[in-house]
């Protein structure tokens, strides 16, 4: 006669603790099922997942909010829809997801638009390593718009982003993109100008396209700090002195860059004299600003393009590029990887040693040497 009820203890013969949270199962080809105690009862239900080290880590994260007296997350994720991936960016990414710069965020969308062509109806936890290196795979693949591997890798990124934000809320038991790596990068050389190119192009942008093309070129400041760039952090005053003792004048602190720690950049004569003519006619102007440029950086780089395309150069001339040319300029004049990683901000070497590879003009002349 079948009994009613709950199985006996008998009947789950596989079986595991993790802190305050029993997880069992009766065969190795069923579901874990997990039992604990809230203030409301005992709770059971299924994890939904057969893997003993995923069942673990879910119980794991159960124990950690019935130690914290989280009962409402758990009740609220017994109660809560399957959700969707495109719903899970939309509604709770997006919104709610500090992670990402203003700048950066806009790239991101982009990314997410992408994925969720693929997986956006899908449910957010039915989504596997798998389905990642396919959709991964397909995109190297396409016949007509094949993606790079730095895209790809820009795709797993984002991918890795959604769901350890979906772990850490609640709305997923584990991270399948951390089951995927990323694809090693072939280093290339950073696109910058050369003197003579800087030069030209300098000369011909108006005047007030030329002072924060100066001003990038010299400080090698990322785009969205040199349009975020106040007063404030511009201090016209503080003395320091140049290697061969001679004293300057003139420091620039970048707040919150992108590794989040400050930095202080000396200013060079063509920044500080750009900076001082900036600050007398702000003076003087009826509408001060409070920023030291107050432009939009599609507005600076569609006349850089304009601009460098009507001198005849060939690269692609936006901020960014000054940054390349700022790095490039100082480890051809010799100096060292790990002072312009901090004058640049950047947080690994692996970024700054972009620039150790010599350019043609370096290479010529090394074999001129022989020449003797």
């Amino acid at each position: 006669m079948a009994r009613r009820g709950r199985p006996a203890k008998d009947e789950y013969p596989l079986t595991d603790h993790v802190g305050r949270v029993e997880i069992r199962k009766r065969t190795e080809n069923s579901n874990w099922q997990a039992r604990y105690s809230t203030p409301a009862g005992r709770q059971e239900h299924s994890l939904k997942l057969r893997n003993r080290d995923q069942a673990r880590r879910e119980a794991g994260r159960i124990d950690r909010l019935l130690e914290a007296g989280e009962y409402n997350a758990l009740t609220e994720e017994r109660t809560r829809p399957e959700i969707t991936f495109a719903q899970f960016v939309d509604e709770e990414l997006l919104p709610k997801y500090r992670g990402w710069g203003t700048q950066y965020r806009k790239t991101a969308r982009s990314y997410l638009n992408r994925l969720n062509g693929t997986f956006g109806n899908k449910p957010l936890t039915g989504i596997t390593p798998r389905m990642i290196e396919g959709y991964l795979s397909r995109r190297r693949d396409d016949p007509d718009r094949p993606l790079s591997t730095a895209t790809r890798n820009r795709h797993l990124a984002c991918l890795k982003v959604v769901f350890k934000a979906a772990v850490d809320w609640n709305f997923a038991a584990s991270n399948p993109a951390d089951r995927v790596k990323m694809e090693r990068e072939q280093q290339q050389v950073p696109d910058a100008l050369t003197d003579q190119e800087l030069a030209r192009l300098l000369q011909e942008l108006p005047d007030h396209i030329r002072a924060v093309a100066a001003f990038a070129v010299d400080t090698g400041m990322r785009a969205s700090k040199v349009f975020g760039l106040t007063w404030a952090d511009v201090d016209m005053e503080t003395p320091w002195d140049d290697p061969d003792g001679n004293t300057k004048r003139g420091l620039i602190t970048v707040r919150a860059p992108k590794n989040d720690e400050d930095r202080v950049i000396p200013m060079t004569d063509r920044v500080f004299e750009t900076l001082a003519a900036i600050r007398e006619r702000n003076a003087a102007s009826k509408t001060p600003s409070l920023q030291v440029f107050p432009f939009t950086a599609d507005f600076v780089n569609s006349r850089l393009t304009q601009v460098a395309a009507d001198v005849g150069i060939e690269k692609h001339v936006t901020m960014h590029i000054f940054r390349h040319t700022w790095a490039t300029r100082l480890r051809d004049r010799g100096v060292p990887l790990d002072r312009i990683k901090a004058l640049g901000g950047w947080k690994t070497m692996r970024m700054v040693e972009r620039y150790a590879k010599m350019r043609d003009p370096q290479l010529q002349a090394a074999i001129a040497a022989l020449n003797g």
